[in-house]
């Protein structure tokens, strides 16, 4: 017995000579390991339940007699009591006494015949019984066993005392001094006696599973505080909102808890207190005129990791605006460098350093400085804030202290400057035609923002940390961080455009986002234009070149006044290269917007009235179908009514309908119904909507049913297509909706198969379905009990208990997806029977194994329940000789609170495959890759080697299974979907066995890949235990070199090739530049690998010699053919000082030149 450390104590019936019921309390005590029980609680529990299995006689009593001592529980057992029980009695008189303790008002002999000295608490078990023997024939009276169950609170009276105080049998339980998990099974036992009880123990999992909030309920409940939630607190508003929403029915944080919601409308007030992170920002690199990037901005962008920039000058002239740009570009082109999907470009603002200590700036997060009394900070914050190349930074701040990590993109904004100073400038500029100041000019002119530097040297300092940008009336005066004292150029402002950095096309865009900064609407060009923008701060970084922008000025062909000035970017991509990011872009942005706005629900029905169908359409109707073309020229045209239909944004229904402008071509009938045109009297209408629906209720079967309610892209009411792609049928759209299902039916004709009407009692089998209801389609998809629904773009979980309420609802048709069965009706008559004799079984045949999962106990972690078998699956077994049919019986947890279900070696949880075994516990030989298809151990083994030596393909090995087994029609069904299959069951059993040395093979997903952080914890392990050789210390040289044979599949193609450039029409394989491999010469072992997603550079080789050097002490020299230009890099590399020689291989050192140090020909 788990947790159970007494001997084997038998019930009452075994102990007096007859046989164990359904349930010994031993397997009790095991039944209820690792629980606890909780009581006893001061409301009792009833229940009315059927007889159970469990009877008086199986419970661990015995006699009560005038040896036993003093007892702390015992039982009074009274048989065939005659009385009238019904449930308004048990409720009212029996359980209301008992619920205030009164057990003395409860009548005989339900009570006990004189009350105890001490206090105790009560059981009660009513069962129904049969009449007892000495009862008349004709008695009609009921009658019942009564059990009571007596606990004395610690006290202990004589069992002569016990027993004068029952009106039956007096028992006293027997089990030792174990009373704790004894008392768990006694009321685990008395639970499945069933009957009427009254219980005050309750048995509970000892470590109990806190039920969760579904995570899009959370992002509502959170999004809910953040915009409804009280913004101060000086009236106790948050503790009194708090209470009264987490106790409102139907609130989005019902049933939170309250600290929780508190703290969270604290943080929320903290935040708009510090520092403002902004997440949203229409405008990029384009955003600026034409002659300020190429000028000024390009100069200094290659250089933002390392300088600041400051923005000085003239109000409304684009200085937060241009800080914003950049830290915005900046920070978008972190977080792809980084690949960190979970990030959101931002920034954050502040206009006091005070603000900036309750967030570090990061690289991935830029901060600005803007309007914030530069000249009154003092020079060590100035110094430190202007410097993203100085190591981590941190400055004093009141009472606390501001971060700045090393990176991480900073920018100031500020007003004054000296204005006269600029004046008699730009005067003597414009005389002498020599557009540049000298540099003691440029600082006087700066003094102003910096009144606070009183030494020159700070002053030095800080000009040699940031890049300056003077905005003033005359021009823009720009100066590139540095320690020289060079003259500073100046542009002047064009003539006859607005004193602004601002594009005026970009005009518009910044006054909507002024009148409603709350609307994130991004313009059109938004993604192309980020796009262009990241690609040119990766060539300024990369040290490269950019061309000009061109600008078109002038008038229009026809005179007039002149035309806003046009700006025409430089062409830094190809157009298919520039397609493939803005559409990742674009994807990117919209999961971003779905993670930060959190779940919405979208009414998509249209609001516009129902539209007046015509008798002549209806009598049409009915006669014949429409065909496709017509159906879409006549839905294409717009339609017009008092309630116009949703706009939505992005797209225009004009260019899809083929019309100009919205109008319909030369020679179409506008089909447009005007209320004003066509006056109809209620009487008219009444009786077409009379005729409409006896006409509906003629004629309309199964088949003919439609819905649809969803609008995708520019077709309408297309619920049921989109139900048939989630099923993954490649069916295409051409017209609007909406559909019935016989046209549905045709799309799928292709594939042989089609929807049929089921019966309620058959919906739950495996297979995918159609429900259709109130003129709507959803989907259904239900696979080994595991039910999934589909329904307008959102997917979520259903129980079969939903399922069946759905199919036994009203107005609720379900239809079947199943093959299509083509079957001649001459050819099926001419059948011809046989002698009628009865089949048997072949003697030859042999059974079928039966394959049972070898765990006893659940695997989930906090679960301790045991396994006890559910379901007989019959499965597929390839092996070597063919595919033979097998039977593997699946097993379910027994505890209430889990109910994982298990396959032969895999459990479900949540939709996911998740491995629970070892390969040493495979000992029938197979591996599951689902509930019905396994591969045995022999066939992978077999494969795996051929894969590996031959490297033969998985297509081609199912052709070889396919030809060799498919010979008869029954084998041809049990090898569908074989190559995937095949492909995950090897890709797991490889997996397996890596992993199971690691000990992280029980978080192995089936058909899913393996999460990063047990790659990289594998990898650790490849590069520390099984690439080193024996003796590590005898490694002192390392050969590397690039190999391009074996190149990995990854999830994009590379993003650069040496050599010529690709063609357009062909398509950028999905695959690396191969592997970088440093080699052991003396013991020719691989020690280390790293994959080269691009062409072979410094990066990689430092990179895999970082990952190694470490594990070899004695290293000291390093061959490679491209040593001459890997020794700077390396040298920057502090994990490489060891490495004292980089030498050129004796091959490439021929045509090398011998006054090279890398030259081994040298000494020659």
């Amino acid at each position: 017995m788990a947790g159970y450390p007494g001997e084997s104590i038998p019930g009452l019936v075994r102990e007096l000579g007859g046989q164990d019921g359904a349930l010994t309390f031993d397997e009790a005590v095991g039944q209820v390991a690792g629980q606890k029980l909780k009581g006893p609680e001061t409301r009792p529990i009833k229940c009315d339940r059927p007889v159970g299995t469990v009877s008086v006689g199986d419970l661990p009593v015995r006699f009560i007699d005038t040896t036993c001592g003093k007892l702390e529980q015992f039982c009074d057992a009274v048989q065939h009591v005659k009385f009238n029980m019904t449930q308004e009695f048990f409720d009212n008189t029996i359980y209301r006494e008992c619920l205030t303790s009164n057990y003395k008002g409860l009548p005989e002999p339900f009570r006990l015949r004189h009350e105890p000295k001490v206090p105790y608490t009560m059981q009660l078990v009513i069962l129904p019984a049969s009449k007892p023997e000495e009862a008349p024939a004709d008695d009609q009276d009921t009658y019942f066993h009564v059990l009571k169950h007596v606990y004395l609170h610690r006290n202990k009276i004589l069992g002569k005392e016990c027993s004068d105080m029952c009106y039956g049998i007096a028992l006293r339980f027997v089990w030792g001094a174990h009373t704790r998990p004894a008392l768990m099974a006694l009321n685990h036992m008395i639970d499945n006696m069933g009957g009427k009880q009254i219980r005050h123990w309750l048995i509970q999992p000892k470590f109990e599973k806190k039920v969760t909030v579904d995570q899009s309920a959370r992002d509502a409940g959170y999004k809910f505080i953040r915009e409804k939630g009280p913004k101060s607190n000086n009236m106790n508003q948050f503790m009194e909102w708090t209470d009264a929403e987490i106790h409102t029915a139907g609130s989005p944080i019902e049933g939170w808890v309250e600290s929780k919601v508190v703290a969270a409308l604290h943080n929320h007030m903290k935040g708009r207190q510090n520092a403002k992170t902004l997440e949203y920002w229409p405008f990029t690199l384009r955003s600026f005129v034409g002659w300020f990037f190429d000028l000024v901005m390009v100069p200094m962008l290659g250089s933002i990791r390392q300088h600041a920039i400051t923005w000085i000058g003239r109000t409304r002239t684009g200085k937060s605006f241009g800080s914003k740009t950049v830290a915005f570009c900046q920070s978008k082109f972190e977080i792809d460098a980084a690949d960190r999907e979970d990030l959101t470009p931002s920034i954050l603002t502040a206009k006091h350093l005070d603000f900036f200590k309750s967030e570090p700036l990061t690289k991935f997060k830029p901060g600005i400085f803007d309007d914030g009394m530069l000249q009154k900070m003092d020079s060590s914050f100035l110094k430190a804030f202007l410097n993203p190349s100085e190591e981590d930074a941190t400055v004093w701040a009141r009472y606390s202290s501001a971060y700045f990590e090393q990176g991480a993109g900073r920018q100031a904004c500020n007003n004054p400057y000296d204005r006269r100073k600029d004046e008699e400038m730009y005067k003597n500029m414009r005389s002498s035609k020599l557009f540049e100041i000298k540099h003691e000019s440029f600082t006087t002119l700066i003094n102003p923002s910096f009144e606070s530097i009183d030494n020159a040297e700070d002053m030095d300092a800080i000009l040699a940390r940031t890049h300056l940008i003077v905005i003033t009336d005359s021009g823009v005066y720009w100066r590139v961080a540095g320690n020289h004292t060079s003259n500073v150029k100046f542009i002047e402002w064009p003539h006859g455009e607005p004193k602004d950095l601002l594009a005026p096309s970009q005009q518009a865009i910044f006054q909507a986002y002024r009148r409603d900064p709350h609307n994130h609407k991004l313009p059109e060009s938004f993604h192309a234009d980020m796009v262009w923008s990241q690609e040119v701060l990766s060539r300024l970084f990369r040290g490269e070149t950019l061309p000009r922008t061109i600008t078109m000025t002038g008038r229009s062909l026809f005179g007039g006044d002149p035309m806003p000035p046009t700006q025409i970017p430089p062409r830094i991509m190809d157009d298919a290269q520039a397609k493939a990011r803005i559409k990742k872009e674009k994807v990117a942005a919209v999961f971003r917007g779905l993670k930060r706005t959190g779940p919405l629900q979208i009414e998509l029905d249209s609001p516009s009235p129902e539209q007046k169908r015509h008798r002549d359409q209806t009598v049409a109707a009915e006669a014949s179908t429409a065909s496709s073309t017509a159906r879409a020229s006549t839905d294409a045209a717009p339609k017009k009514s008092d309630v116009p239909n949703p706009e939505f944004p992005g797209l225009d229904l004009s260019q899809e309908s083929g019309h100009a402008n919205g109008f319909p071509a030369v020679g179409e009938e506008e089909d447009v119904f005007r209320e004003k045109d066509i006056q109809e009297d209620d009487l008219e209408k009444e009786l077409e909507r009379l005729m409409d629906e006896t006409v509906n209720s003629q004629n309309t079967d199964a088949h003919d049913l439609s819905g649809g309610t969803q609008q995708e892209g520019i077709f309408r009411n297309v619920c049921g297509v989109k139900v048939l792609q989630w099923f993954g049928l490649p069916v295409t759209l051409h017209y609007h909706g909406p559909h019935r299902v016989s046209e549905l039916n045709s799309m799928i004709e292709n594939f042989h198969v089609q929807f049929t009407p089921v019966s309620p009692k058959y919906v739950g089998v495996d297979g995918m379905y159609l429900c259709h209801r109130d003129d709507h389609f959803t989907g259904i998809w239900c696979r080994e009990g595991f039910v999934r629904c589909y329904d307008n773009g959102d997917e979520r979980v259903m129980s079969m208990g939903e399922l069946n309420s759905l199919a036994e609802a009203p107005r609720v048709t379900i239809f079947r997806l199943l093959q299509r069965q083509n079957v001649k009706l001459n050819a099926a008559t001419d059948v011809v029977g046989g002698s009628g004799g009865v089949c048997k079984r072949p003697a030859a045949c042999d059974p079928v194994p039966v394959l049972t999962c070898p765990l006893t106990h659940c695997v989930v972690p906090g679960c301790t329940g045991t396994l006890m078998d559910k379901h007989d699956i019959e499965a597929i077994c390839y092996d070597m000789p063919g595919p033979r049919k097998v039977v593997c019986k699946s097993k379910e947890c027994t505890s209430r609170n889990c109910r994982a279900n298990y396959s032969y070696n895999f459990r479900w949880s949540k939709g996911k495959k998740i491995n629970v075994l070892r390969s040493n516990d495979l000992a029938d030989g197979v591996l599951f890759v689902n509930s019905k298809k396994c591969f045995s151990l022999t066939f992978l083994k077999y494969h795996e080697e051929l894969l590996f030596r031959g490297q033969v393909s998985s297509r081609a090995i199912e052709h070889a299974y396919k030809s060799i087994h498919a010979d008869n029609a029954d084998e041809v069904e049990v090898i569908v979907d074989f190559r995937k299959c095949y492909q995950s069951a090897l890709f797991y059993f490889i997996a397996l066995r890596e992993f199971e040395g690691l000990g992280s093979h029980m978080s192995l997903v089936i058909d899913d890949e393996i999460n990063t952080s047990n790659l990289e914890m594998y990898q650790a392990f490849c590069h520390s235990s099984v690439f080193p050789p024996s003796k590590r210390a005898n490694v002192k040289f390392l050969v590397g070199d690039g190999h391009l044979s074996l190149k990995p599949r990854c999830a994009d193609g590379p993003v650069k090739r040496a050599g010529r450039p690709r063609s357009k029409s062909k398509a950028i394989a999905k695959y690396s530049n191969g592997w970088f491999m440093c080699c052991d010469p003396r013991s020719g072992r691989i020690l280390s690998l790293t994959v080269m997603h691009e062409p072979e550079n410094n990066r990689h080789v430092i990179e895999a010699l970082e990952d190694i050097v470490w594990l070899y002490p004695k290293l000291t020299s390093f061959v490679y053919d491209r040593a001459c230009g890997l020794i700077k890099s390396a040298e920057k590399s502090e994990h490489l000082h060891q490495i004292e020689n980089y030498i050129v291989d004796w091959f490439h050192a021929y045509r090398h030149s011998k006054k090279c140090s890398c030259n081994p020909r040298e000494s020659n």
